[in-house]
């Protein structure tokens, strides 16, 4: 929750959720070394744990702005009060003689607290830089099955949820298409091999290249809004022929999976669309 809430933050906020995580992350294991090896260092992990939360609420306030930032980062900041509570509760039960739990338990609970807020932080920063990059790339082509018609379907729904307007869309049966194809050698004389979905980056440039299958899908999802960047990175975490399997065992079969449908494109959407 907390690396999707700082994906989803301002610039501002995302910094200091970051610094924020680095200081509640190092709190969590200078209490737990404490616990396990010096009394001592409790009192320096509380006071990082007490800068770290005060960031974090500073934070929060940066980023006001963002509704669905606002609500990961509410549900995450619910779960912290909670672990810190359980510590708290077990210190005071510590000072009058009474262990609620076991010296292992609190040590596992703080390494493994420290350890969490260190990868969210980490991994909520990546995917705050990947979205920012994303936002400022130029845009894709992406080139569908014309007569598919769960493919027209895919490319309303893409519509719908591109709203950077980072994709243009163009049939595979048209001229644009068919340029792209020759200029990479994806013609069927050259014996090219490829299933309903292409992806066009940088089109027209000499950085131009031609992404299919799941690596095209993959692609289009972190150009989209809201939670499709995380559903790229973890698509990308399967191993890229299982991937195109499970692609291809779709596009085989994407003629019966919806019958023929074209949707007339709203005045703003026609921009979108090449020949």
């Amino acid at each position: 929750l907390l690396a999707l809430g700082v994906a989803k933050a301002s610039p501002r906020a995302a910094q200091a959720f970051l610094a924020a995580g680095v200081a509640l992350g190092l709190g969590f294991a200078v209490t737990g070394a404490g616990i396990a090896f010096a009394p001592s260092l409790e009192p320096v992990g509380a006071g990082l744990l007490v800068l770290g939360l005060g960031t974090y609420l500073v934070a929060g306030r940066i980023g006001k702005g963002r509704g669905l930032s606002r609500a990961l980062l509410l549900l995450s900041s619910l779960a912290l009060f909670l672990v810190l509570a359980l510590g708290a509760t077990n210190a005071f039960g510590k000072l009058r003689g009474e262990r609620l739990l076991s010296l292992r338990a609190m040590v596992a609970l703080h390494g493994g607290a420290a350890f969490v807020f260190a990868l969210a932080g980490a991994l909520g920063h990546f995917l705050h830089a990947l979205g920012d990059g994303l936002r400022r790339a130029s845009p894709a082509w992406v080139l569908y099955d014309g007569d598919c018609g769960l493919c027209n379907r895919s490319v309303q729904w893409l519509l719908r949820r591109d709203r950077a307007a980072r994709l243009r869309f163009a049939p595979l049966q048209g001229p644009t298409a068919a340029s792209v194809l020759v200029r990479h050698g994806l013609t069927p004389e050259a014996g090219a091999d490829f299933d309903s979905v292409l992806l066009v980056l940088d089109p027209k440039t000499p950085t131009e290249r031609v992404l299919d299958r799941s690596a095209a899908a993959a692609a289009v999802a972190l150009r989209l809004g809201g939670p499709w960047p995380l559903a790229a990175a973890l698509l990308h975490a399967i191993p890229a022929r299982l991937r195109d399997a499970a692609y291809r065992f779709v596009a085989q079969r994407r003629h019966t999976l919806a019958p023929p449908a074209c949707a007339l494109p709203s005045e703003d959407d026609r921009a979108r669309f090449l020949p």
